[in-house]
This record gives C-alpha cells, sequence and structure tokens, in this order.
C-alpha cells in the first residue's frame, strides 16, 4: 500500500533533501508540499533536481493542508514545528526535522532555545546503541520522531558505540567538526555569501554556547565532552561548539601527514581570536572578517605574471560574449499543467474512482530499481463493456496481437500491464507468455481468458523465461492485492522512463471517469500513445464505448508528436462498469471522454523525454481538417525548428520551409506565423522581430495562420535537446 507523505517547508535545504529521498521510494507518495512564504509557486522553482515532482505546487503551512495524510514531514525553522503537532494527532505517523521535540532536558531548551518546552519526541538515530539494543527497537513503534541534526549524528553515531564497548575514554573527548553554511539555510546572509567565507574557517557560537551540544551529550548518553573545535577546516568552514578559546583552531601549518593550512590563516585566526579574548573583547563568530583572512592565507612570493594565477589569458574571439549563438543550458522543468478546476485538484484521482473498479501494483523484480512493475485493473461490473485502440505500427508486439482479439466481441473483464519487458519480437514463446498471463488472470479471477486485455511496455527484444515466470508471478500478487484504492499503484507500475505518474479524473452528475497513462518517449500517434487505461461507471453498449473512444483519441493522443517515433506496444483501452446505473448524452460523455484523455496526453507531453519546452502547434484557417494535421505534424517533426526552440530561437523561417514539405493546400507566401503571442512572419515575410519573443517559458505556443479555409487543429511536440539524445544513446545500457 502507497503512503501518502505531506512536506513542510518544502522550499528550503531540509524540505528539499528529504524530498530527494522521497522520490524515488518505491511505498511512497509525496501528494502535497508546503512553504508558508512560496504558497502558490511550483516547487521546481525552489528545487529544480526533483523533476520527478514537477507536478507539485506548493501551498500554505495549514493544519488543514496537512492532515490527511499517512506520514508528514515537518522541516521548519526551529520553533515552528511545535504549534502544529496538537492539530495533527489523527497523522499515523509526524517526523521533525527541526529541534522543537529533540530534548529531553527542559534546562537544557531554555539554557539554547528559549521558550515553553515542547514535550520530546523518539530520537531518529535508529543505529544509535541504547539498553544493550539499538534504538531502532523503540523506533519501530513510534508514531513522533524527532529526527537528529547533522552535527549531532556525527558526533554520536561515532562516539557512542566506542564507548559502549569500553574502548574509548569517555573523560578525554575532543569532537572535531569543520562544516560549510549550508545548516544555516538559504537565506542571503552577508557572513553566508561565498565571497565572504571561501579560504576561511571562521568560529561559530563559541563559549558552550552551541545548540549541539546537549543533542550530542543528552541523547547519546556520553559524558560532557571537552571543547568541540575545528582542527582542519575547509574552504568556508565554521568551527562549532567551542568551550575554550584556546581549542577554537588547531591547524598544521608545516609539513608531516596532517591536514596542511596554507599561508597559515587557520593558525593566525587562533591567535588573533586569543589575543581578542584575553583583552576581554568580543570574539568573531561570522564571516565579517573573511576578506582580511584571505589575504592573510595569499602567499606573497607569487609573481604577478604567472599564467593562471594572476593576469587573466587572452580570450579566443567571441569568447565571454553571450549572444544568440552563444552557450545554451538546460531549461528548468516546469509544472504539468493541472487542467482541472482549483475546487477538483484536491480530489482524489485514479482508474478506481469510478464505481465498480478495483485496482493493483505489485513488484516483482522486472525493473533493476526495485519498483513496481505489474500492474491488475479488474472491472467489477455489472457490465463488462470494453473497447481499445491500437498502434498501427506493422510491427505489433505480442501484448497487441493478443489484445486486439479480445476487444472484438466488446467484453473487458480486466487488463494486466506491466512494465520492464515490451515482449515485442520475441516469437512464438513470447505469444505464449501473453496467452498463459491472461490464463492465470482469468483464472485467479473466475473469468475467461479471452476477457482479459494485456498490455507491455519495456525494452523490446524482453522476454525469456525468467520474464514469463516474473509476470505470471505479477499477477498472482497483484491480483491478491486488488483494492477500490489501488489506482495510485497501478499508475506506478506502468511507468518505465516516466518521471511521474499520469491520472486524470472527470467527475459528472453521479458518475465519474478515470484514466491512468504511461509515457515519456516514442510518443507518436497511431490511433494510441504509449499504454492507457480508461474506466468509467456510466451505462455503456460495446458500439458507444468503442465510438466515444475513437473520437477522444483522434484529437487527443493521436495529435500528440513528441519525437516522430511510433512504439510496437502502444494502446488504450475503455472500462466500463455501469455500477453508477446511469445513462449519458452521447455528445456529453464523449465529450468528457476526450477531456480526460487531452489531460492525459498533455502530462504525457510535459513529461517527454529530456525535454525542455512543451509546444503547442496550433493550425488555423485551413482549407481541411486533414490539412491542418498534416500542417502541424509536418512541424512537430522538423528537428531543425525543434533545436531552436531549445536554443531560444524564434526562427520562423524553419516553419515555412517545414510547411512547404506537405501536401496541404495554402499559399507560402499568405501566411502568418505567431510565437508566444508575438507575429514574427506576415504574409510570408519578416515582421515583429525576434527579439521581441520570449521563449524562455516551457510551455511555447505557435500559430500558423494558413488564411485558405475554416479549419484547424492543434499538435503538441517538444524541443529536441542533448537530455533527449543522451537518454536514448543509453535506453538498453
Amino acid at each position: 500500500m502507497t503512503l501518502s507523505v505531506a512536506v513542510s517547508g518544502a522550499s528550503g535545504y531540509a524540505g528539499g533533501e528529504i524530498l530527494r529521498l522521497l522520490a524515488d521510494h518505491p511505498d511512497v507518495e509525496v501528494r502535497t508540499v508546503t512553504a508558508h512564504s512560496s504558497a502558490g509557486q511550483p516547487l521546481l522553482a525552489h528545487q529544480p533536481h526533483l523533476r520527478s515532482l514537477a507536478h507539485l505546487e506548493l501551498q500554505p503551512t495549514t493544519p488543514e493542508i496537512l492532515s490527511g495524510h499517512d506520514v508528514v514531514f515537518l522541516a521548519l525553522p526551529h520553533g515552528q514545528s511545535a504549534q502544529y503537532t496538537d492539530a495533527l494527532s489523527g497523522t499515523p505517523l509526524v517526523i521533525d526535522a527541526g529541534a522543537d521535540h529533540r530534548l529531553t532536558s527542559s534546562e537544557d531548551w531554555a539554557a539554547f532555545y528559549g521558550g515553553p518546552h515542547p514535550e520530546p519526541w523518539a530520537y531518529g538515530v535508529p543505529e544509535l546503541p541504547i539498553g544493550g539494543g539499538k534504538l531502532r527497537d523503540r523506533l519501530r513503534r513510534a508514531t513522533r520522531i524527532a529526527a537528529p541534526g547533522c552535527n549531532a549524528s556525527t558526533v554520536s553515531l561515532s562516539l557512542a558505540p566506542g564507548v559502549a564497548a569500553g574502548v574509548i575514554d569517555p573523560g578525554d573527548i575532543v569532537s572535531v567538526l569543520a562544516v560549510g553554511p549550508s545548516g544555516a539555510g538559504k537565506a542571503a546572509k552577508t557572513n553566508l555569501l561565498a565571497s565572504e567565507i571561501l579560504g576561511t574557517a571562521n568560529p561559530y557560537a563559541v563559549g558552550g554556547t552551541h545548540r549541539h551540544i546537549p543533542r550530542s551529550v543528552r541523547r547519546s548518553s556520553l559524558p560532557a565532552p571537552r571543547p568541540m573545535a575545528s582542527a582542519c577546516p575547509s574552504p568556508g568552514a565554521r568551527a562549532h561548539g567551542t568551550r575554550d578559546p584556546g581549542h577554537l583552531l588547531r591547524a598544521d601549518s608545516g609539513g608531516g601527514d596532517g591536514c596542511r593550512d596554507p599561508g597559515g590563516v587557520a593558525e593566525r585566526v587562533r591567535r588573533r581570536t586569543l589575543r581578542r579574548a584575553a583583552a576581554g573583547r568580543d570574539v568573531p563568530t561570522d564571516g565579517r572578517r573573511a576578506g582580511r583572512q584571505r589575504r592573510l592565507a595569499r602567499p606573497r612570493d607569487r609573481p604577478r605574471g604567472e599564467p593562471g594565477r594572476g593576469r587573466r589569458r587572452r580570450r579566443q574571439s567571441g569568447e565571454g560574449h553571450r549572444g544568440r549563438r552563444g552557450a545554451v543550458h538546460e531549461h528548468r522543468a516546469g509544472a504539468p499543467r493541472d487542467h482541472r478546476a482549483s475546487s477538483e485538484r484536491s480530489r482524489p484521482v485514479s482508474v478506481t474512482i469510478p464505481a465498480g473498479f478495483e485496482a493493483a501494483g505489485v513488484a516483482v523484480g522486472l525493473k533493476s530499481t526495485g519498483a513496481r512493475d505489474v500492474a491488475v485493473v479488474v472491472n467489477r461490473g455489472p457490465q463488462k463493456v470494453g473497447a481499445a485502440v491500437f498502434t498501427s505500427n506493422r510491427a505489433k508486439a505480442n501484448p497487441i496481437l493478443w489484445s486486439e482479439q479480445v476487444v472484438k466481441d466488446g467484453v473487458v473483464e480486466a487488463v494486466v500491464l506491466n512494465s520492464g519487458g515490451a515482449n515485442c519480437f520475441t516469437g512464438a514463446f513470447g505469444f505464449q507468455t501473453t496467452h498463459q498471463t491472461a490464463e492465470r488472470a482469468a483464472e485467479l479471477l473466475g473469468v475467461g481468458a479471452g476477457d482479459v486485455v494485456v498490455c507491455s511496455t519495456g525494452l523490446i527484444g524482453t522476454g525469456d523465461e525468467v520474464f514469463r515466470a516474473k509476470v505470471l508471478d505479477g499477477v498472482e500478487k497483484g491480483i491478491a492485492a486488488l483494492s477500490a484504492d489501488g489506482g495510485d499503484d497501478a499508475s506506478l507500475a506502468i511507468m518505465t522512463t516516466d518521471s511521474r505518474s499520469k491520472r486524470a479524473v472527470h467527475h459528472g452528475e453521479g458518475w465519474s471517469i478515470g484514466g491512468m497513462a504511461k509515457g515519456a518517449g516514442m510518443l507518436a500517434p497511431g490511433l494510441a500513445t504509449m499504454l492507457v487505461v480508461l474506466t468509467t461507471d456510466v451505462v455503456l453498449d460495446a458500439a458507444e464505448a468503442d465510438a466515444a473512444l475513437r473520437a477522444a483519441t483522434r484529437v487527443s493522443f493521436d495529435r500528440l508528436d513528441s519525437d516522430g517515433c511510433m512504439s510496437t506496444n502502444d494502446q488504450v483501452t475503455l472500462l466500463s462498469s455501469g455500477a453508477s446505473g446511469i445513462r449519458v448524452d452521447a455528445d456529453e460523455f464523449a465529450a468528457a471522454l476526450t477531456s480526460v484523455c487531452d489531460d492525459l496526453a498533455a502530462q504525457l507531453q510535459g513529461d517527454a523525454e529530456g525535454a525542455s519546452h512543451d509546444i503547442t502547434i496550433r493550425v488555423v484557417h485551413a482549407a481541411s481538417e486533414d490539412d491542418a494535421v498534416e500542417i502541424g505534424r509536418s512541424i512537430a517533426r522538423n528537428n531543425l525548428f525543434k533545436a531552436a526552440i531549445f536554443g531560444n530561437d524564434p526562427n520562423w523561417g524553419r516553419v515555412l520551409a517545414a510547411i512547404g514539405t506537405t501536401q496541404a493546400a495554402f499559399d507560402p507566401y499568405d501566411v502568418d506565423v505567431w510565437m508566444n503571442g508575438v507575429r514574427v512572419c506576415s504574409a510570408g515575410g519578416p515582421d515583429r522581430p525576434r527579439e521581441d519573443v520570449d521563449l524562455t517559458p516551457r510551455a511555447t505556443d505557435l500559430l500558423v495562420d494558413l488564411r485558405v479555409g475554416d479549419a484547424e487543429a492543434t499538435i503538441r511536440t517538444n524541443d529536441l535537446t542533448h537530455d533527449y539524445v543522451h537518454e536514448n544513446s543509453a535506453y538498453s545500457s
């Protein structure tokens, strides 16, 4: 069962590290991220490395938003977590990354933090020896856990085992800590700037005032240590927790095997600190003297003109100037668009939202990562209507050949899907694997094998005996795990190179449609795009389901052309349970189904492999819809145009060159082209300057006006990037 998680303080360093660890966890789904001052902004604006969580938007940090999750992480500044703990009493597990619940002693809290002492929680260092065992034994039963600080963990874990074993004299301990400034948070403080601290070592919290002391000592059952000091500072290091200025900084400025101190900067700082302390003057605890310390560290015998030291070398022609042909960097991924109304966004989204469906997603080892890789979606009825559309690629995978026969009678009881192997071009053995997959599912569900659709995705050529055994094992485990809450797990199990699951839902009056999709590469039209399962509890017959599905896919998945490469395994399946007992007007249902498919297509586009731009190509005033589609697709498959967009270059000439290769009816010298709202080409000639076009946002809109008729069409595509080439050059390695 997947655990739902909320992370507060998600815009900061601690919150970002928590999210990084959670992002790849197979049993966790991060559903909510909060950062009060940054509410409303995409998570990627603060944590650009978390591509798999690009769909999340920061929300205000309130008890109402944090409640309702299985696990809540509090990554808030010291003193702020305690105000939420009472309101989260119904949350099964709360983990505080701040200091509020770390200290057991009220005296220590008053001395180091001040104010009311919050209730101490279980200390989150599972490896710490305690009471003849390990702290992890207590943590297994804990529902409230206080995560330790970095320095406290270092001291505790390094010393406690030796003290417990009697090999370390607890009366003679000196803890040496040299750290960088990231622990002080993201605030732009002068004493934390690189220009102030690089090449220096600055004392911090001297005189026994460092807050890590009580955590390191009391929580570790250690005696109070001698002064903590920094003996070999790294660039920008800060010496922590010194009780006595005499222990402030000790550095080896000469030879030997010890750490070196070029220029003797640490020794000079130590001596100056001792002089200030002896004179009764304040000891500096920040980076205010960093500039002077760097000057002290600078060797005095360096020739001014020594290459690479004092003078800059001569530049190559054009070096150092950033023009249109300058270096181009990858763009941050933008958050995928959520097409639902704001009131809908807090509601669950999965294939099991419509009544009458159960699903599951399990891990059986098809993926080397150990993530979920087999999904099962079951229609419990009362009606078992099914329809599907398949890739038009002549090279069809074994599951496609099987499923094409299954849907002919309009009855589908279940869908079994696996990632981690395409079972394509695996011969008769591969087709038998598909057949056995359907038979095993049918046997366990008490239905006919001819009513079980099978889908596979992954590397072509994968499908040996080991693959078969794992898939069949996944069928058994998946059916055993079926539940009405299993839609989320199922959507995770069908992912391959996807960075996130794709799900969508539509709520009607007493009825609904749910959907999940998989796809990040080989996104090209052919009736369907990658693997999609759609469910509804509307009463439909087979003909109605088939007609609605074909109409929806024609203008959604069939209009997605990310890289022009068509898969061998593409399939879209629609299941209807009729459990709502409601019949819906055919046009109303078709429109709702189209909106769900369009939502999923947009999510597929937003997660395309390596893409940095999501390009929407709208062709208007065409002689026919077919002409508009042909024009749009010619642009979407033009690598020169896609490369230009990657480089933020509004090269409209490549648009006209692309559409000139089509058979559509239009005059190339009477075409208008708009890029992100700016008309760059009018009647086949230049219009607004290219500099007026801003292509830095991920969303890119291209409008082509053919000026010959009333038809139009929209095609979705992406740019061509370094990352796309890299990812697909190593796909099977």
